[in-house]
């Protein structure tokens, strides 16, 4: 998506960067100068933080989410590995 919206020649306000609970985000303006910001799905930010090795605390901790639904998450791509 960030590829499709610099191709565009989209006005950024900011490049992609990451907020304190691991989302990465950027932020664009509209044709009316609106400020649009568009950020990962926060599955894939759970997803990437445990592949990246983090236990599912310290998932759960860093990008403020109850631990049920790193669970939830993280059980969902063992499934699918099948």
């Amino acid at each position: 998506m960030y590829k499709k919206l610099k191709d565009q020649q989209i006005e950024f306000i900011y490049d992609i960067f990451e907020q304190p609970w691991g989302q990465r985000v950027v932020r664009v303006y509209d044709p009316d100068k609106y400020i649009i910001e568009l950020g990962e799905p926060m599955n894939v930010v759970i997803k990437r933080h445990y592949e990246a090795g983090m236990t599912l605390e310290e998932v759960a901790g860093r990008s403020s989410t109850p631990i049920s639904i790193v669970k939830n998450v993280i059980n969902s791509l063992v499934e699918k590995s099948f």
